[in-house]
């Protein structure tokens, strides 16, 4: 497991630099004359970032901002505006990157530059293991918790045109109590 994340973190990371550094120009060159790459994130969307029993910023993409600071020499600060914040664009010096596990839709790539995919994760469903569900197409007419985000909902409409499920959104913004 732990192998599993070292080496999605290091493609993920490879990936950015390859191909985000052909496109970087003004903000490579500033990260590079200051030494620090500052990274907004999320610190509210575990485990991609999410605070740690240590009280700091952990997760994903804390490992994929740390990992790609590495390899461009320079310290990474993180700053953790909202997601409403980080996806409206405009901003205007006050951070170099996002990393965020962000998924690049039409809209937002009219906003944001989105130099490379560094990974993805198709959409699944999940159900009691006594359930006798087995396909998707056995959810149709069914309410289903989805995402709170509204990539999942329109996921859930692509795969059921005809008769939806019914999206219940859910999402949380705290840790869970151990």
């Amino acid at each position: 497991m732990v192998r599993s994340k070292r080496v999605l973190t290091l493609a993920a990371a490879m990936s950015l630099l390859f191909v985000g550094a052909a496109h970087a120009g003004a903000v490579l060159d500033k990260i590079q004359s200051s030494k620090t790459m500052t990274v907004a994130t999320s610190a509210t969307w575990p485990p991609q970032g999410f605070i740690n029993d240590k009280n700091e910023i952990d997760g994903f993409d804390i490992d994929v901002s740390k990992e790609i600071a590495k390899r461009l020499g320079v310290e990474v600060k993180f700053i953790t505006p909202d997601w409403d914040v980080i996806t409206a664009g405009k901003w205007n010096g006050r951070w170099d990157m996002s990393v965020g596990s962000m998924t690049a839709t039409k809209s937002r790539a009219r906003i944001l530059d989105f130099p490379g995919t560094y990974y993805y994760v198709p959409y699944v469903f999940a159900v009691h293991d006594k359930s006798t569900v087995t396909d998707h197409k056995a959810l149709n007419g069914k309410t289903i918790g989805v995402e709170g985000a509204p990539l999942p909902r329109t996921s859930s409409t692509r795969h059921w045109p005809s008769k939806p499920a019914m999206c219940r959104p859910w999402c949380t913004t705290s840790r869970p109590k151990k």
